[in-house]
């Protein structure tokens, strides 16, 4: 798997100086926002899923296959943990923080002296 360290680094490192150059504002679009909802689920399941198929698979599969399966894989299942799992919690969490009271009361209005 080391192989992969200089292509990746070559490719994420440019990436990342090119948006901090404010290079790259003139890419828009809707699926900037899917893709952002998806950077949560993704970072929780990599670690855990993504690395040990890559322990499991890495002797046995083409590095390069390997890593693009795993990673397209990952991507759609963040994108269904997204849909299914973080999205309606997050609604019902809203629901009920806009409802509640939180026990506090308003602050009396100051008199002027």
């Amino acid at each position: 798997m080391a192989r992969l360290a200089g292509p990746v680094d070559h490719g994420v490192l440019p990436a990342d100086r090119a948006i901090a150059l404010g290079r790259t504002t003139w890419i828009r679009g809707r699926w900037l926002t899917v893709a952002g909802t998806l950077t949560f689920p993704l970072y929780l399941l990599h670690d855990v899923i993504g690395v040990t198929i890559l322990h499991s698979f890495g002797d046995r599969v083409d590095p390069w296959t390997l890593v693009l399966v795993t990673t397209g894989g990952l991507i759609a299942l963040s994108y269904v943990v997204q849909r299914l799992v973080e999205r309606p919690i997050a609604q019902a969490m809203r629901r009920r923080l806009k409802s509640a009271e939180f026990g506090f009361k308003a602050p009396a209005p100051r008199r002027r002296s």
